[in-house]
């Protein structure tokens, strides 16, 4: 479950599960910051985006890590799908959310090079929230 989907108590109750995963993560990016198209990057960047500023969160940074983790898998179609949902709905950068999504909408999930099943349902749900985009900004 993403984090974003947990209600307040929840995030209280899986904080602990960020600030440990920091460690790892940097491992990630040390041993190999490509693997799976950026992945290390992509989880910094969401790790960034839901940490409060007290604890390390930032903004600025982690539109850099998605950036990264973009500039190195393009035709990852997380990357795109979780910067729209996560990072740019906390901007309230709706003109982004939408180029995000329009990137993936209309790709054929064997193009992506995420897995097929992840690709087939980040496309469709990319495809609904183009549909619903005052919802995500109200």
């Amino acid at each position: 479950m993403f984090l974003t989907e947990l209600n307040q108590p929840g995030k209280i109750i899986n904080f602990h599960w960020i600030n440990r995963s920091k460690a790892f993560i940097e491992r990630m990016i040390e041993l190999d910051d490509t693997w799976a198209g950026g992945h290390p990057h992509y989880d910094r960047a969401l790790t960034l985006c839901q940490l409060p500023v007290w604890l390390g969160g930032n903004m600025e940074k982690a539109g850099e890590e998605f950036t990264k983790a973009i500039e190195i898998g393009p035709l990852w179609v997380n990357n795109y799908y979780m910067r729209a949902r996560v990072y740019r709905t906390k901007l309230k950068d709706r003109e982004g959310f939408v180029s995000d999504l329009n990137i993936i909408a209309n790709m054929d999930p064997r193009d992506s090079d995420a897995p097929f099943p992840n690709s087939c349902e980040y496309i469709r749900q990319a495809q609904i929230m183009l549909k619903n985009v005052d919802s995500w900004f109200t």
